[in-house]
């Protein structure tokens, strides 16, 4: 007879995968509802060690308190703010149905190269054929990671984004603290850094949420506060780790109990990658263990692996709406889905400072004169993102047109989570029937550490089987 427990510790949902791969169908199905079980007293035992941690109200501020702090051993600014009171006032609250929120922040993620924007290779059939709301012109905040996300999620001032692009960033009014304060329970589950030098400042917005669930990183003293990955993960190839492994997590929070309605935040890895051939290729080798290139781009390597990447990106998001699908089949938890890219992905063409930079990392992979996508470069696809809006009973697929940019994303939250507040503009929705697009807009290039207007910038060649032997535009 098989045994779930020894030595009255829950087995872990990797050996429940090994005892399936044994064990007939009856048993297989006893292992399954122990693992929706083991989902539940995941997070049922995060709360047990916050509450037993500290008697203060507000699970974020157990989760910062000063001995943990210590204990981790990170920069100084771990959790910098996430006591300072926020700003935000509810000023209208509108009728809502949809009880769970999901937001997906996707990674490096260009838009022109996904299916569902034009491309002509099938990379995403589960956003090719949901019904949704599709945003064709969604301009990321800047080129980069961390002065995109600790700038779009907040309430922000522009003239701060010129600060160094590691010296951590805190504002007060972001999207977490707006959905606490709106009365929804919070989640964040993050498969992307989360205790990294460069990555503090949005951590912290996502410090403030009632659960925090960081998949791949750790630290020390945080064991026991937060829910680490359970599962196996593949850290071999820069740290880069599956993003399908953060399902568990997310099937948790859904089945939590709580009288209150979810906002759930899901921060992916993505097609996320250095930029050069070595990278997206062995990100999706080396941490799926599958072929790297499913699609024939007509332009080798660095195409290829960056489309099945993006591949990966919609089966996850697939998996994601499946989950909320199932978790509604009865009709009582109608859900919406709110799924954007931090920034995206420019063509550019390697010269000699490229290939004597990187030399010592990749020899042998960068070459003078050859193409490459990577972030940071002054190319309109580097800013060129998916914006999209699925909810549970949506019944057509409507594209807009209109420009908005991530500088806004949080009036466009605000407006999908349903509020007014005394920090937002109604008239920044994305979600009502006109919406009013933006003019003018600045995008942040790093490492440059400037502003350029996005209609300057070139727009590059996207690189598929319809632009072989054409003229190529790219940065330089």
């Amino acid at each position: 007879m098989l045994h779930y427990f020894t030595n009255s510790t829950l087995a872990t949902p990797q050996q429940l995968i090994n005892i399936i791969s044994y064990e007939d169908e009856v048993l297989s199905m006893k292992v399954m509802k122990l693992t929706a079980l083991y989902s539940v007293l995941l997070l049922a035992s995060v709360s047990w060690a916050q509450a037993n941690t500290n008697e203060s109200a507000g699970v974020y501020k157990k989760a910062c308190t000063p001995e943990l702090i210590q204990a981790a051993k990170s920069n100084a600014d771990i959790c910098y703010g996430v006591n300072t009171a926020s700003d935000i006032q509810i000023t209208k609250k509108n009728d809502d149905k949809y009880k769970i929120k999901v937001v997906i922040i996707g990674e490096s993620t260009n838009k022109n190269y996904m299916n569902t924007y034009g491309y002509p290779l099938e990379n995403t059939p589960f956003l090719s054929s949901v019904n949704g709301r599709f945003f064709n012109n969604f301009i990321s905040a800047a080129s980069n990671t961390v002065p995109t996300l600790t700038r779009a999620l907040a309430k922000n001032d522009l003239k701060t984004i010129t600060q160094h692009h590691e010296k951590p960033y805190y504002n007060n009014n972001s999207v977490v603290d707006l959905a606490n304060k709106a009365g929804y329970e919070t989640y964040y589950i993050g498969n992307n850094g989360s205790f990294g030098d460069d990555e503090i400042g949005f951590t912290n917005y996502f410090l403030k949420a009632n659960y925090f669930l960081p998949v791949r990183d750790s630290k020390p003293g945080f064991e026991n506060l937060f829910v680490q990955e359970k599962f196996v993960v593949d850290d071999s190839v820069n740290k880069l780790t599956n993003d399908f492994k953060m399902l568990p997590a997310f099937k948790a929070a859904l089945n939590n109990p709580s009288e209150k309605e979810k906002v759930i935040f899901v921060h992916m890895w993505g097609p996320h990658h250095d930029g050069w051939p070595k990278g997206a290729c062995e990100l999706v080798k080396n941490n799926y263990n599958i072929n790297p290139e499913q699609f024939d781009t007509g332009w080798g390597s660095i195409a290829n692996c960056y489309v099945s990447a993006i591949k990966l990106s919609d089966d996850f998001i697939g998996d994601i709406y499946s989950i909320l699908q199932e978790n509604n089949k009865n009709g009582d938890y109608p859900f919406s889905i709110l799924y954007f890219s931090d920034h995206g992905q420019g063509l550019v063409k390697a010269n000699k400072q490229h290939v004597k930079a990187l030399e010592a990392e990749y020899k042998g992979y960068i070459k003078d004169g050859n193409l490459y996508l990577r972030h940071g470069q002054l190319v309109k696809g580097a800013y060129q993102v998916p914006l999209v809006v699925i909810n549970s009973d949506d019944t057509k697929r409507e594209f807009r047109d209109e420009m908005l940019s991530e500088w806004n994303l949080f009036d466009y939250f605000a407006s999908w989570l349903g509020v007014e507040t005394n920090l937002t503009s109604p008239a920044k929705s994305i979600v009502a029937e006109t919406i009013t697009p933006e003019k003018d807009i600045d995008v942040f290039v790093f490492p440059r550490d400037e502003f350029v207007k996005y209609d300057s910038l070139p727009q590059d060649t996207v690189l598929s089987p319809a632009t072989v032997n054409t003229k190529v535009v790219a940065d330089n």
